[in-house]
């Protein structure tokens, strides 16, 4: 399929929100002796979902393989800068875009005019 600039920008600003949704969830503070500021790692999921949730949409579709590693790709710089959640939601659009996205195939069925 060819690019499409509108759904490559609205993926990168969905998998924005929802790696900065997962991320705001997570407590900083301890609860009951346990900190769980761990699960902020887990924002790249969200990334990737999100990326893929927009790809599918309409006559397009695509796997989550690609984006799932285009958000997890960035997250060993994250050491050195930690908020490198545009660049995970941008690099996971981009393979997305190059790598899985195909024409859903699937024909529409035909259903009674009543």
């Amino acid at each position: 399929p060819p690019f499409n600039l509108v759904r490559f920008v609205g993926q990168i600003l969905v998998g924005n929100s929802w790696s900065y949704l997962i991320t705001s969830a997570v407590p900083t503070e301890e609860i009951y002796g346990f900190s769980l500021v761990w699960l902020t790692h887990l924002a790249p999921i969200g990334t990737a979902l999100a990326v893929w949730n927009i790809g599918n949409i309409g006559r397009e579709e695509g796997g989550l393989k690609w984006p799932m590693i285009g958000a997890f790709a960035v997250f060993p710089f994250s050491i050195f800068h930690p908020p490198l959640i545009n660049w995970s939601a941008l690099l996971s659009a981009w393979l997305f875009n190059q790598q899985e996205k195909k024409w859903r195939r699937t024909p529409y069925s035909k259903k009674p005019l009543w």
